[in-house]
């Protein structure tokens, strides 16, 4: 074990340091140290975002050198210099492609990008702007991928790396702002907006005028996108339902009441039973519960 001497106390170590230059220097592991070599370079910096340490024999090693007279407490005693970065994000780089494919007229509209590798994240030096391209940009529309080569410049030389990917044009979609049952009729406070990709709307509704005021064929479950088989006319009169019978003609209007046999839609005709006489007669639904019919002498022959 190496013992401090009072006489070179003025020299201590920084036991961390963080750098943003492409080198490590003298005044970067020891404080203290004097002006005239303060500046010296004893290394290249580590890359940037990393790390590098030097143990108590390198400290050794570089405090005889430059005749720095430190000497380390321990074999324990350490100095981890950090380097500094830019750090390029997934975003960054997201916009970066939907740039390109803007240029390139292959895609508009909300645009969203993801890429292969999940971790993407580059670090680049902290002593420059953080400016990139990407290079040799690819665009394939059958399958939405894309392909370039990230390219930044540095004062150690280029920094380059693939980039692959994928993306996808989004698009506004109502889905039901909560659970909805089988017979509901759909209001405009019943929905809520969510954003989807175009791939995945084979069928799915996004306009709100074809949800609203129709009637759900089965239960529907909060944000869950609906087709055109999901709904339909609101049923005004409904199998087993009490409706009225109606007939009007220009000296009167007569109604009676009977049970529907079957389910109907505005204008649709459907089979009516009088529950007193049991006989069946049809009519054309004419309004929620209402059935009007056709003739003066059917509606006489149901009652």
């Amino acid at each position: 074990m190496f013992s401090s001497t009072a006489a070179h106390a003025a020299v201590a170590l920084k036991g961390m340091a963080t750098i943003d230059g492409p080198a490590v220097r003298l005044s970067d592991v020891f404080s203290g140290v004097p002006q005239k070599i303060a500046a010296a370079e004893i290394a290249r910096a580590p890359a940037p975002g990393q790390s590098i340490t030097y143990n108590a024999n390198t400290l050794v090693y570089l405090a005889h050198q430059y005749r720095l007279g430190w000497r380390p407490d321990s074999l324990a005693d350490h100095v981890v210099i950090n380097s500094s970065a830019h750090k390029i994000m997934p975003a960054d780089i997201a916009r970066e492609v939907r740039a390109q494919l803007a240029a390139q007229d292959s895609l508009d509209g909300d645009i969203r990008v993801s890429f292969d590798d999940h971790a993407l994240e580059i670090d680049l030096p902290a002593d420059r702007p953080a400016a990139f391209t990407l290079d040799n940009f690819q665009y394939n529309p059958a399958d939405q991928r894309f392909r370039a080569t990230f390219m930044a410049s540095t004062d150690q030389g280029p920094v380059t790396r693939p980039i692959t990917g994928r993306v996808a044009v989004m698009e506004k979609v109502p889905v039901p702002a909560r659970r909805l049952n089988a017979g509901d009729v759909v209001a405009g406070d019943d929905l809520q907006w969510i954003v989807l990709p175009q791939g995945q709307l084979d069928g799915v509704i996004t306009d709100a005028s074809r949800l609203v005021g129709k009637e759900l064929r089965h239960d529907a479950n909060e944000g869950q996108p609906l087709r055109e088989q999901d709904v339909m006319v609101p049923r005004l009169v409904k199998q087993g339902a009490l409706v009225t019978m109606r007939i009007a003609t220009s000296f009167m209007t007569v109604t009676a009441e009977g049970r529907a046999l079957q389910d109907g839609t505005l204008g649709e005709a459907v089979r009516v039973r009088n529950d007193r006489s049991q006989r069946v007669i049809e009519g054309t639904v004419s309004g929620p519960g209402m059935v009007t019919v056709r003739g003066p002498q059917q509606f006489a022959e149901a009652q």
